[in-house]
């Protein structure tokens, strides 16, 4: 009863909701699965007037809210992995991303509005369309971030969930692997997606759903690691925002020390960690729950596709993403 008196209570707040578009861009967070981006987004949500879309892309997400809508909306693909469109699906995804910008289809919500229940700007975190990365931001004229994870970090958390690879959908395609890798990559690809080994296809993924768009996006648009987030977050967060142009920094900060949104998926340690502030477990946990051969195999699939961002031996990435594009824009 509680419960859908509570839902019901938030589907009023969302219909009542009034959208007034300020002068401010709208917002994208490009992210990947077990990343650290709903840590981010919650940042986001707390400033006032964002309506905050989780996700608009979970084509083969029943459980989350709004699934029937996307569903309807969207081009039906392996995985829910948008690229390579077609001319009418590109019209499909521009006519659903240019609804949920407008507020005609609310499927988010503004945790703090201005005033009496008022809107002036959306985000959106996206997670699965990491190669529309450029096509988005251009388009809709947004003002975004690509967030990133230790491979090794991201895929201990997506084995330990249970969840399948993207990747399937990636390398079933010739004209896709055939652009982005040479001959040799594409053969041991395919022979690891063949395989049973779960660890080296986890690994694998996130060569698709990060490095290639870390590696291929507009050189404009902003790096961050979650490593450096957590770690750094109190001086990387004023240049992070500045660049978003949000105002709730304080928020923000206060957030670093709390569960984020998909706690829920983290273990008990985790949690704890990040209950007493112990930013170096939250980074490098993964290193006491994988082996030497797992970190051997992850770290000749970085090397043949040249992901030289990550090594297996370290929790923290090699060099340093937000202190370029984003530091420079927001000075």
């Amino acid at each position: 009863m509680i419960r859908r008196l509570r839902g019901q209570a938030r589907d009023w707040k969302r219909r009542s909701l009034r959208f007034r578009p300020g002068t401010r861009p709208n917002l994208a967070i490009f992210g990947i699965r077990r990343g650290g981006s709903t840590l981010l987004a919650d940042m986001v949500a707390a400033e006032r007037g964002v309506f905050f879309v989780d996700e608009p892309f979970a084509v083969f997400a029943p459980q989350r809210p709004f699934h029937h809508e996307i569903r309807a909306a969207l081009p039906e693909r392996m995985h829910g992995q948008l690229f390579d469109m077609t001319p009418e699906e590109c019209q499909a995804v521009e006519a659903f991303v240019s609804r949920i910008l407008s507020l005609d289809l609310r499927i988010g919500a503004a945790r703090r509005t201005r005033g009496l229940g008022i809107a002036d700007r959306v985000a959106m975190k996206i997670l699965n369309a990491p190669l529309l990365i450029d096509w988005l931001v251009g388009r809709f004229d947004l003002r975004s971030l690509i967030l990133t994870r230790h491979p090794a970090a991201q895929a201990r958390s997506v084995l330990r969930l249970g969840w399948g690879f993207s990747a399937e959908a990636y390398f079933a395609s010739d004209p896709f692997v055939e652009r982005h890798f040479d001959a040799e990559q594409i053969r041991v690809g395919r022979e690891i997606l063949a395989g049973e080994d779960l660890w080296s296809k986890a690994v694998l993924n996130w060569i698709i759903e990060s490095w290639i768009p870390l590696r291929e996006a507009s050189p404009a648009l902003p790096r961050l690691s979650y490593e450096e987030l957590v770690v750094d977050g109190e001086r990387i967060l004023p240049d992070v925002f500045r660049h978003l142009e949000l105002d709730a920094i304080d928020r923000a900060l206060a957030l670093l020390a709390r569960p984020s949104g998909s706690s829920r998926m983290s273990t008990a340690s985790t949690q704890q960690a990040i209950a007493a502030g112990d930013t170096q477990a939250l980074v490098g946990r993964w290193m006491d729950q994988t082996d030497e051969d797992e970190r051997r195999r992850g770290q000749e699939i970085l090397d043949l596709f040249g992901a030289d961002l990550y090594v297996m031996d370290d929790p923290m990435p090699k060099r340093r993403l937000h202190s370029s594009a984003v530091g420079e824009e927001g000075s």
